[in-house]
């Protein structure tokens, strides 16, 4: 159940009665600083639209599409929506970009039109045969894209592969991002989306 997975409740007014507390928890913060490492391609210690250029291009690449438009469009929402901050025109340092994801995530309706999208098209570009699962290998396709070249990502793909059946299907690749973005369980397999925190 939701409960059971750590997600953020609802009180009978519609408000996530967590949510405010969670994003501002340890555990988001140290997942936020480790996607922000991934995404500062520069290794400058700030985050700009150079960065989030050069990376959806080579995620794309990475993916072997032609045409990556629908999730070119979906990262670039994304972005626009995490740079409205103090001090964007010289780049967004970890705690401005962790105070903006904070600000995306707190809100339902936000969460559900930036990031969402966001990662079902690039399962999709990912999901080479398209069979609607990720494979190891496609799995390590997107960990190489994002600056992982840890030898332990094939622990991490065990880790997220919850049935161990060998693949990750869309459902379960969402759930995780779910995990990801919005459980407050330390426990919970979604948290190594983009590796161990």
């Amino acid at each position: 159940t939701d409960r059971d997975r750590g997600y953020l409740r609802r009180d009978i007014h519609g408000v996530d009665k967590k949510r405010s507390d969670w994003v501002a928890s340890d555990l988001f913060t140290r997942k936020m600083d480790r996607l922000f490492k991934s995404l500062d391609v520069t290794g400058d210690g700030l985050l700009g639209k150079d960065d989030h250029d050069i990376l959806i291009q080579g995620v794309i690449g990475a993916a072997g599409v032609v045409d990556g438009e629908r999730y070119r469009m979906a990262t670039d929402a994304f972005w626009d929506a995490l740079v409205l901050v103090d001090g964007f025109e010289s780049g967004v340092n970890s705690e401005q970009f962790v105070a903006a994801v904070r600000r995306v995530v707190r809100d339902e309706g936000r969460y559900d039109e930036l990031v969402v999208p966001m990662n079902e098209f690039g399962f999709s570009m990912f999901d080479a045969d398209g069979d609607g699962a990720l494979q190891f290998a496609e799995y390590e396709q997107i960990m190489r894209a994002f600056q992982h070249s840890d030898s332990d990502v094939r622990a991490w793909f065990d880790r997220l592969d919850t049935d161990c059946d060998g693949r990750i299907t869309r459902a379960e690749w969402m759930a995780l991002v779910k995990d990801y973005y919005l459980s407050d369980d330390p426990e919970a397999p979604g948290n190594y989306v983009n590796g161990p925190v």
